[in-house]
C-alpha cells in the first residue's frame, strides 16, 4: 500500500508544478518514515518544506514538521523533535496572521504535541504551563475535544510532579468546561480519562473524602451511568 500511494501521486500528474512536487515529496516522506529511514525522511521533508515556504503555503509546512518531530521523538532525539515542533508552530502562527483559518487549529495541535514531548521528557511544570496556555486557543477555534485534552494533560502533568492540589484544581476546571459541551462531543472526547485522573486524585489524603463521589456523580451525568467504573487504580 505505501508504494501504491507513491504510484497514485505520480499518476496524478503535475510533476513539474510546485503542488505536484510537494505531493510527491510528502508521500516519499511517509514511505521513508515507514521504513525507519530518518535520513531519507529528513531529505524529503526539507524539500517539501522549501516548496511550501516558497509558495507561502503555511498550512502545508506544519504536517511535515509534525511528522519529522514525531519521528525524532520516537528515536529519543528530543532536541531535534523540539526544533521541528517550534518550526511547525511558527509556520502555523504566520499562517494565522496571514488569514489562513486552518492554521488556527494546526497551531493548537502543534502545541499539544510539543507539550506531550515535554511531558515525556519529564519537564512536567513546563508541559503543564504550555497545556494551560493552549486552552484559550483551543476554545477560540471551537475545538472542545482539544480543550478537554489540554485540561486533562495539564492536570496529569501536575499529578506526575506530585502537585496533587494543583492537579485537582485544573482537573475540576476541565470538568466544569466539559459540562458546557454537548453529549456527542463528550462521548468522543478524552473526558473519561480526565475523570480517571480526578478519581485517582480524590483518593489522596489531602483532598476531601467526599470528592470521589462528587466526581463520579458528575461523570455519570456527563457520560452515562458506567462512567468512572473502569478506573484501574480504584480499589475494589
Amino acid at each position: 500500500m505505501p508504494r501504491v500511494r507513491a504510484e497514485i501521486s505520480e499518476a496524478a500528474g503535475g510533476q513539474h508544478t510546485p503542488g505536484g512536487q510537494y505531493r510527491n515529496h510528502y508521500v516519499e516522506l511517509g514511505l521513508a518514515l515507514g521504513a525507519r529511514d530518518l535520513d531519507a525522511a529528513t531529505s524529503h521533508g526539507q524539500a517539501a518544506t522549501a516548496l511550501a515556504v516558497a509558495q507561502g503555503w503555511f498550512a502545508l509546512q506544519v504536517p511535515v514538521h509534525l511528522a519529522l518531530g514525531a519521528a525524532h521523538a520516537g528515536e529519543g532525539q528530543t532536541g531535534k523533535a523540539t526544533e521541528h515542533y517550534l518550526s511547525a508552530e511558527a509556520a502555523a502562527t504566520a499562517g494565522e496572521r496571514a488569514g489562513d483559518e486552518a492554521c488556527k487549529k494546526l497551531r493548537v495541535q502543534v502545541r499539544l504535541a510539543r507539550g506531550s514531548l515535554l511531558l515525556s521528557a519529564g519537564a512536567h511544570a513546563a508541559a503543564a504551563d504550555l497545556f494551560i496556555s493552549t486552552i484559550p486557543l483551543a476554545s477560540a477555534v471551537s475545538e472542545p475535544r482539544l480543550v478537554i485534552d489540554a485540561y486533562r494533560l495539564a492536570s496529569f502533568c501536575h499529578e506526575s510532579d506530585g502537585k496533587h492540589a494543583e492537579a485537582w484544581r485544573v482537573g475540576i476546571a476541565g470538568l466544569r468546561a466539559a459540562a458546557e459541551m454537548d453529549g456527542d462531543t463528550l462521548q468522543t472526547s478524552t473526558l473519561s480519562y480526565l475523570g480517571e485522573g480526578l478519581l485517582r486524585l480524590a483518593a489522596q489524603r489531602e483532598l476531601p473524602a467526599a470528592s470521589r463521589d462528587a466526581v463520579k456523580k458528575q461523570l455519570s451525568e456527563l457520560l452515562g451511568p458506567d462512567a468512572g467504573r473502569a478506573n484501574p487504580n480504584e480499589q475494589r
